[in-house]
């Protein structure tokens, strides 16, 4: 599938509409647009085409071009691409296997986020915005969709939001225009807000508003990545003035390192000339307005030979088996090596007692663990042995000891001494 976004312009002052579409080169056309133009001479708001074309060789050079024509009479269509602080022109090329090379990764399967919030209305502001900018109202509430993947409403706090939650007054915080959520596995994922945009114009007024998905932290201050390009909104009134209201749609592809909680912010800036009267995000739930949220996996998997990411198991739903190195310490025991990053951290309570912190999202319910001590030198006499003290699907705790073999304390008894042990752990349980 490509997809072409970009800027049309015309410098004329004719009634214009320009028409795009994209093309292999053959006979294969992507659905065309037509933006009407009037008397504007700058870029007017961001428009994108998408199209799917099917590859036959795959070994062969693949071109796809952008074309363009004007049904004026005098003016001249063309792309502005000046506009490189909102991203340009772009074109982006996914490509979707087929029905026999896709892959099943469990984490992968059947999860997606929907979610809408909606409260009162946000303003804008009435002069620009020249940064960009949260937006945030304290009785927003966020609704998810059935069968939506948990989420929950991103807070203007540094504490750790709880995904699930749709307001934020469990920790006193003031909701914003943003969601948190459990990525089961890294990978790229599709995130996607629409919104409804109002503004009631002034006599020869101009406002436009453009919008990004940045990854934050959990305050929104720290931005990891963005969207590669803005969205844009905007209304351009005449001598009577008038309303105006369009729909922010904007969708980006986000490339996480690692599995656990993120946060997703919408974030505007905007542009004007003669203020307007009003400059406004609805969020009005009794007429189904406000701000929705969708987040789906986009990693594509090539071909494989065996099931991804599960075991074959008897159970109704899927299984995980993991398995991991701990060098015992009697200071700071490591993990040596694991499959995979399910153990996010080990650490040491008591002399040969460790607690193993499990990445969320890995199991569902406690594991089942098995331990083999992996360093016993020196105690060829004695009976060297490991288990878990218990067990939830995001802790482990584990306790080696040795004993006297024939047994040296009491009536057949053995003396039993805890010791800091290197062992290998092996742990399955449901996703």
């Amino acid at each position: 599938m490509e997809k072409w976004a970009g800027y049309p312009s015309q410098p004329a002052s004719a009634d214009t509409a320009c028409n795009f579409r994209l093309t292999d080169g053959t006979t294969t056309y992507a659905s065309g647009t037509s933006v009407r133009m009037s008397s504007w001479t700058t870029a007017q708001g961001l428009h994108s085409l998408r199209g799917t074309f099917t590859v036959t060789q795959p070994l062969n050079q693949q071109s796809i071009s952008l074309q363009l024509f004007n049904s004026g009479v005098s003016a001249t269509c063309s792309i502005d691409n000046q506009q490189a602080a909102l991203g340009g022109m772009t074109m982006t090329l996914k490509k979707f296997p087929s029905s026999s090379e896709q892959v099943l990764r469990p984490e992968n399967s059947n999860w997606e986020i929907e979610a809408l919030i909606v409260g009162s209305n946000y303003p804008l502001g009435l002069s620009s915005q020249t940064s960009w900018a949260n937006l945030g109202q304290n009785d927003w509430v966020l609704y998810p969709r059935a069968n939506s993947a948990p989420v929950g409403i991103a807070c203007n706090s540094s504490t750790t939001q709880p995904v699930g939650n749709a307001t934020c007054d469990s920790i006193g915080a003031v909701e914003q225009g943003g969601i948190t959520f459990n990525l089961p596995t890294a990978g790229k994922v599709q995130a996607c807000v629409e919104l409804p945009w109002y503004v009631a114009g002034s006599t020869n007024s101009t406002t436009a508003s453009w919008w990004k998905i940045f990854e934050t932290d959990a305050q929104g201050v720290t931005e990891p990545q963005s969207s590669l390009q803005a969205s844009n909104v905007g209304c351009d009134f005449g001598t009577s003035g008038y309303r105006c209201i369009q729909q922010v749609n904007h969708c980006t592809t986000l490339t996480f390192a690692t599995p656990g909680q993120k946060y997703l912010r919408a974030k505007f800036q905007s542009g004007m000339v003669n203020p307007p009267a009003e400059h406004i995000a609805l969020f009005d739930n009794s007429k189904n307005r406000g701000m929705k949220w969708t987040v789906r996996p986009v990693t594509q998997n090539m071909p494989a030979v065996s099931l991804s990411g599960s075991v074959t198991s008897n159970a109704s739903g899927q299984e995980r088996i993991e398995r991991a190195l701990i060098l015992g310490s009697a200071t700071t025991p490591t993990v040596s090596s694991q499959s995979g990053n399910w153990i996010s951290s080990v650490s040491r309570t008591a002399t040969g007692e460790y607690s193993l912190n499990l990445a969320p999202s890995v199991f569902s319910a406690a594991p089942t663990c098995t331990i083999t001590p992996s360093y016993t030198s020196g105690l060829a006499n004695q009976v060297v042995g490991c288990r878990t003290g218990g067990a939830n699907p995001t802790l482990v705790t584990t306790l080696c000891n040795y004993s006297d073999e024939v047994g040296s304390t009491g009536a057949g008894g053995s003396m039993v001494q805890a010791f800091d042990f290197s062992f290998n752990i092996i742990c399955m349980g449901p996703r």
